[in-house]
């Protein structure tokens, strides 16, 4: 009885948290023997989290089941519904069982090795492609140059167009643009390999993030690079491109107007998070439009200051 009242007093402890987390969306659904058992567990979650009788019973926060059919059945219906069934069974065993099912507390402690070695994988895929020196090569390729000597000194599109032509920099734009959308789209193909859906916003995000930091924090160059902005619209082209189309849209005015890239892709990053709360996307989602927008304007400090000193060189124009 002992033994049996412990993990009682354990399933009663993560019961308290789990309301404590999802309020009224949690129901708890008990599986015991015996009407005796039964009624061992009401008493013992009466005294331990002190829930009111009123609260047992059918569609109300706590029901008990004598077999197992019955309460899957209640937890589908409940999932269907929107709640997040606790299921604790008290087995002939005396030993408690405990799963929370649907919740991501426990997918997350339920994940595989083999699905978080991928998923790391993956995530490592966008790192790299993101971190691919486009502008570098172009140099050493077409010029014989090294990108970085020259002009701003970085290894973005823009220094590319105005040290090595329109030809090259557009050439830069494109695979920087690119490497945003592949990174994006490698992830995708993984969580539907893996089947998982409930964290591939999450894990999406990380990606984009990684793959915006990648380029300007190339593992080839010594963690330098360019300034993000070309990656940071195909990684938003990739995720969700409605959105990708409207910072696009911002990024062309403000360079038509300000015939300046960095004006255009300063005012982008910062239009990244109004367009996501605009199309109600997931929160992972504004998140990386927040952190993202955030981290390019942070790589155009240099930019920031030549614009309010008035020396900022015009991307073409006078």
């Amino acid at each position: 009885m002992g033994s049996r009242l412990q993990n009682v007093l354990v399933a009663s402890s993560i019961t308290s948290c789990l309301f404590a987390l999802y309020d009224r969306r949690l129901c708890v659904l008990v599986l015991a023997t015996t009407p005796e058992r039964l009624g061992e567990w009401r008493r013992w979650l009466q005294d331990c989290l002190g829930i009111a009788r009123a609260d047992f019973g059918t569609n109300r926060g706590v029901m008990l089941f004598e077999s197992a059919e019955p309460m899957a059945q209640r937890a589908e219906r409940l999932l269907d519904s929107g709640r997040l069934p606790f299921m604790s069974m008290d087995e002939a065993e005396a030993l408690l069982n405990t799963t929370i099912t649907n919740c991501s507390h426990y997918r997350t402690m339920a994940m595989s090795g083999f699905t978080i070695a991928t998923l790391l994988l993956g995530l490592l895929i966008a790192y790299l492609l993101g971190s691919i020196p486009t502008g570098f090569v172009l140099g050493k390729l077409l010029q014989g140059i090294d990108i970085r000597e020259h002009g701003s000194g970085n290894t973005g599109a823009t220094n590319v167009f105005r040290v090595m032509g329109k030809g090259a920099g557009i050439t830069a734009l494109s695979i920087d643009l690119m490497k945003g959308v592949a990174a994006v789209f490698c992830l995708y193909w993984l969580l539907s390999a893996l089947d998982d859906s409930l964290y591939s916003p999450w894990f999406l995000m990380l990606a984009a993030l990684l793959a915006v930091v990648g380029h300007s924090k190339s593992v080839w160059l010594g963690f330098s690079g360019g300034k993000s902005a070309a990656t940071g619209l195909g990684v938003l082209l990739a995720l969700t491109w409605p959105v990708g189309l409207s910072v696009a849209s911002v990024f062309a005015v403000a360079l038509a107007i300000s015939r300046t890239v960095s004006v255009g892709s300063i005012a982008a990053a910062l239009s990244v998070a109004i367009f996501m709360v605009l199309t109600q996307q997931p929160l992972p989602y504004l998140l990386l439009a927040i952190a993202g927008g955030l981290y390019v304007v942070l790589r155009h400090r240099a930019n920031i200051s030549r614009l309010l000193a008035g020396t900022e060189p015009k991307t073409f124009g006078s």
